[in-house]
């Protein structure tokens, strides 16, 4: 027996390490490091394909490519191209392209708001967004091959003092589990994440996604999420299943 080979710069993901095989298998969960071995390993998730969910440009295009139902967008180093997006949007986020946890993140709604924005930040660093209201939104853990595979509700916290955007400091995470009632677009939400996932050349990621009964968005993909305890069991059940004896 072998153990788990886990590339990743979050700490979260170190439990993974001690999941025992009977094959190499690599995951590679947000990293970027190559793998240097004298053995054949199989590996989950290139390379490319996590710098381009890493960088929120190469990951917005990527859904483009990938034809999926996402969050409207757009980047220029033209402030009027920005300024009539706003304009016919009326509230944008505005994310720089290495944002993660909430940070380097913006609330527009204003044009006074956007000018200053504009102002303190090289903009072409920077995606701007469509706002969306939504009753709900999820974080779910898709593999390429099998689909869903382990899924949270973003919960505000009572005490948060950002309403706009949930992320680890100001919601819980709660666990979907087996007998939720899911929505009706569930199943062609996770196809377009599986969609993603193809064009992007990765096997397994986390997406943000907002949503009704009957409609979604998704938002963002993630390569290096941050696992729970029972992140840690519904990743080590799921690699075990499908990726223990593919080599």
């Amino acid at each position: 027996m072998v153990k788990l080979r886990v590339f990743s710069p979050n700490s979260s993901c170190a439990l993974l390490r001690n999941v025992p095989f009977r094959n190499r298998v690599l995951l590679r969960l947000g990293s970027t490091t190559p793998l240097v071995s004298r053995y054949k390993y199989l590996e989950l998730n290139t390379i490319e394909g996590v710098k381009t969910s890493g960088n929120k440009i190469s990951m917005k295009r990527a859904f483009d490519e990938a034809g999926i139902l996402h969050s409207e967008w757009i980047c220029s180093s033209k402030r009027a191209r920005i300024y009539d997006f706003f304009k016919k949007h009326k509230i944008l986020i505005a994310k720089h392209k290495h944002s993660s946890k909430g940070k380097n993140i913006y609330y527009i709604d204003s044009l006074e708001t956007l000018e200053s924005i504009c102002n303190d930040v090289n903009i072409q660093d920077f995606v701007f967004e469509k706002y969306y209201f939504f009753p709900n939104e999820y974080r779910v853990h898709v593999d390429v091959n099998h689909g869903c595979f382990y899924a949270c509700k973003k919960i505000l916290k009572p005490d948060a003092e950002v309403q706009w955007h949930k992320h680890a400091d100001n919601s819980v995470f709660a666990l979907i589990r087996e007998d939720f009632k899911v929505p009706a677009c569930w199943e062609k939400m996770i196809n377009d994440c599986i969609k993603a996932l193809k064009q992007m050349k990765l096997t397994i990621a986390c997406f943000d996604v907002l949503c009704s009964d009957d409609n979604y968005i998704i938002v963002e993909s993630n390569t290096a999420p941050s696992l729970a305890s029972y992140g840690i069991t519904y990743y080590s059940n799921h690699l075990k299943k499908y990726y223990d004896t593919k080599l």
